[in-house]
């Protein structure tokens, strides 16, 4: 889930945008890191959230 996360921003933002916006805050996401809600959440239930911040992300910035 993380790579497609990673390739859905990076297709529409710089690299290094990508690697920033990963371990960073996110209010769509109640202010937590995607990585973090990926790695410690439950998949399930964290993964189209984090998904659809990335979509969010990806489309206005």
């Amino acid at each position: 889930m993380g790579c497609r996360v990673v390739r859905r921003v990076s297709r529409a933002r710089p690299a290094a945008v990508a690697q920033t916006w990963f371990p960073g805050l996110n209010p769509l996401l109640d202010d937590r890191p995607p990585a973090l809600l990926l790695r410690e959440g439950d998949l399930p239930d964290v993964g189209p959230k984090v998904l659809a911040a990335a979509r969010q992300f990806a489309a206005v910035g």
